[in-house]
């Protein structure tokens, strides 16, 4: 069985080869148990389906994850 040295990965959406959903599903795939974190420039309704369906655990706007950062220590 595959195992991860990772607990938590964050994907832009706009990636050069592959959007960041597909990205991360390639990952939850390798690693269910890993935590699944797309950040965007816009909120996007059609995201949430892979939250509720627990293909990603969150969305996050770019500029609140730069918040939510710049207070970790």
């Amino acid at each position: 069985r595959y195992h991860s040295h990772f607990d938590l990965v964050i994907a832009e959406y706009s990636l050069d080869t592959m959007n960041g959903i597909e990205t991360l599903e390639l990952i939850r795939n390798l690693n269910p148990a890993v935590r699944l974190v797309l950040v965007t420039d816009e909120k996007n309704p059609d995201f949430d389906w892979y939250v509720n369906n627990e293909r990603i655990d969150r969305v996050m706007l770019k500029t609140d994850l730069l918040d939510e950062l710049a207070v970790v220590e």
